[in-house]
């Protein structure tokens, strides 16, 4: 499918846009991909690489072009900071020297791709950019957070198994504040829902999700308990918050411990007395609902810091739910992958798709730091892009993604001589055919590729 078709499909399903953003101190160069891809993306641009996580966040950009040589900072030190900040972000680095050995050592520490300033034609731009765009979260039509029916949770595994279990116990006691641990992408929200649908007040009570560390500061008192018309400058109407809206429900607060210390007071102070005062207002609401926090940062440091009060930690851990990483639970990774394609081939309506035993085997080998939103994109991504096949292989695996799941050749030697060829024929698309960077990156020398290929 041709760039220009595809965002033609993207349109018709709502899809959000290609945001590039190109980081470059070089203006002629910037000048030069301004004129080759404004047409296919909506362009952003800034010669100055401190300013990259600012605009990344301010214009929700989904692919990044960065200039690998530049003086304020250099780019290697700019992508760690992207896959820190937003590891969902794909990062194609571009050059005027072709350094193997530096190249994929950017690949390594995140990089999606690479290109070469000067040599890199207009179809191989487009390609690595209809790629890494397909890399991105921009098919997010329904997500978890949007979906109004549930379902069961996925998978075996049985710690996720007794956290479900455990969940599904305490939910009829509205009156046990309950704490969720784990990292970004786990699925603390899906708990959430969970409990919250077991609840005394039942699927159809409302459930209100709020994430404490995306809201800025100055807004998200505001949003939680509402404020009075004229309470300030702009408060032109009066306005429910968070609290009122969960009423006789559920109000998930997730990132907990990003809360301001001002913010902590009064959320206690909430939980205690079950009343809340909208801002500018002096009469107290009486709530009756249940409080879920979550967290992905480990609340006793920021205790012990004096970021986090002890009195309201103890308040919401009232049962405390920690959700696996998808490291952790590789055994479920096939039948994940298997329910969210199931999925996604009814929403694009197309038909269903077979794993492959041999894909499900390679997917166990990653470590998956997205966790399950990473995992659920990747479907999303396949689902779509192989809307016309009947399965999902090895064979038919984005290179990007071979270059993702596999850094040493050790970790899949083991594999069947057909998917170890598949896999080096990927990673060899990526460095453009060049055998020797494919070598370094795998950690095995020219001689055992040009072998694994060659056999029979």
């Amino acid at each position: 499918m041709k760039l220009t078709e595809k965002y033609v499909r993207m349109k018709q399903m709502r899809i959000t846009p290609i945001k590039l953003l190109i980081v470059d101190d070089d203006q002629g160069c910037i000048l030069a991909m301004r004129m080759l891809l404004q047409s296919y993306c909506e362009l952003y641009t800034t010669t100055d690489p401190q300013e990259t996580l600012s605009l990344i966040k301010k214009h929700n950009i989904t692919v990044v072009f960065l200039d690998i040589h530049m003086p304020k900072k250099n780019g290697l030190s700019v992508l760690k900071d992207i896959k820190k900040e937003r590891p969902d972000v794909p990062v194609i680095m571009y050059t005027g020297h072709a350094e193997i050995s530096a190249v994929v050592d950017y690949v390594r520490q995140g990089a999606f791709s690479y290109l070469v300033k000067g040599e890199s034609s207009k179809a191989e731009l487009l390609e690595t950019l209809k790629k890494a765009s397909q890399e991105s979260k921009l098919i997010h039509h329904q997500t978890v957070s949007e979906q109004t029916s549930f379902r069961p949770f996925i998978g075996q595994n049985k710690d996720i198994v007794a956290i479900y279990e455990q969940a599904k116990k305490i939910a009829p006691a509205k009156n046990i504040s309950i704490l969720i641990r784990g990292e970004t992408g786990v699925g603390k929200e899906y708990l959430a829902r969970y409990i919250h649908a077991n609840s005394q007040h039942g699927p159809d009570a409302p459930f209100v999700a709020v994430n404490c560390g995306a809201i800025p500061e100055s807004l998200i008192e505001s949003d939680l308990f509402g404020h009075e018309k004229g309470a300030f400058t702009d408060a032109v109407e009066k306005k429910i918050g968070k609290f009122e809206r969960a009423q006789g429900g559920t109000l998930f607060l997730d990132e907990i411990g990003t809360m301001s210390p001002e913010l902590q007071v009064r959320l206690l102070r909430v939980l205690q007395e079950r009343v809340i005062e909208r801002v500018g207002g002096s009469q107290e609401i009486p709530i009756q609902i249940r409080v879920i926090a979550a967290t992905n940062a480990p609340l006793e440091k920021a205790m012990k810091d004096g970021r986090f009060r002890e009195d309201l930690y103890y308040r919401l851990n009232g049962v405390e739910l920690e959700i696996p990483s998808l490291r952790n639970r590789r055994s479920d990774i096939g039948a994940l992958l298997q329910f969210y394609s199931n999925e996604h081939a009814k929403n694009y309506q197309c038909s269903p798709k077979k794993i492959a035993k041999e894909l499900v085997e390679i997917l166990k080998l990653y470590n998956w730091p997205g966790n399950l939103r990473e995992l659920h994109n990747f479907s999303e991504i396949m689902t779509f892009l192989l809307a016309d096949e009947s399965q999902i292989t090895v064979q038919n695996l984005p290179k990007e993604w071979a270059l993702k799941l596999f850094v040493k050749y050790q970790e899949f030697k083991t594999k069947p001589l057909s998917v170890r060829q598949a896999m080096i024929q990927k990673i060899s698309e990526a460095f453009y055919g060049n055998i020797s960077a494919t070598a370094e990156f795998l950690g095995i020398d020219r001689t055992t590729i040009y072998r694994i290929l060659e056999d029979a």
